[in-house]
């Protein structure tokens, strides 16, 4: 990928961060936010951790622990998120999920990216962002959300794009879970 379409989808995805961030965190309500430029595609979901996990703070016991290990590797398969209709190849994912090795080798320390109106709030909020760049060898018409059949107390999912041709907003959930262009 050249340094124009690296700086492109960095700005794109900034610009999404902050409007994503900005507004309010609601349970059982994600964000999918899609930027194209030329074959590179890069969708990110910012999701409620109490959605994901069942709970937002770091993991108390092994069965927590456990659990966001599994949420991880479902994140590295990328077809438990979503599909792409083109032929398409993953090339980067990322996710603000991570594990951090304590002193003892048997625990780690779980991160979860919180949001609060005041940064010592007791009332404060987890997201978990996942982050997703495709390399696209064929044009892609439809995006379509698989994360509903796992993650079973998200309702809806806010999805925004920026890709060749035009952008949108439109809202998904589990009868409706496919973004389409022409």
């Amino acid at each position: 990928m050249n340094k124009c379409t690296v700086l492109l989808m960095t700005f794109v995805v900034f610009a999404f961060s902050a409007v994503a961030q900005e507004s309010a965190h609601v349970h059982g309500q994600g964000k999918m936010l899609i930027a194209q430029q030329n074959k590179s595609w890069h969708i990110q979901f910012i999701l409620p951790a109490a959605d994901v996990l069942g709970f937002e703070h770091a993991p108390e016991s092994q069965q927590q622990r456990n659990l966001v290990s599994e949420v991880i590797t479902k994140f590295k398969n990328h077809t438990s998120m979503l599909e792409l209709n083109g032929n398409c190849t993953l090339e980067h994912i990322e996710n603000s999920l991570t594990e951090h090795e304590s002193h003892d080798e048997n625990e780690h320390d779980i991160e979860v990216e919180h949001h609060g109106e005041e940064e010592h709030s007791s009332h404060q909020h987890g997201d978990i962002e996942v982050e997703y760049l495709y390399s696209c060898q064929s044009k892609v018409t439809q995006v379509s959300l698989t994360l509903f059949a796992w993650i079973n107390s998200l309702t809806s999912v806010e999805a925004q794009w920026v890709i060749d041709k035009g952008q949108g907003l439109t809202v998904l959930n589990r009868d409706t879970s496919v973004v389409a262009w022409l």
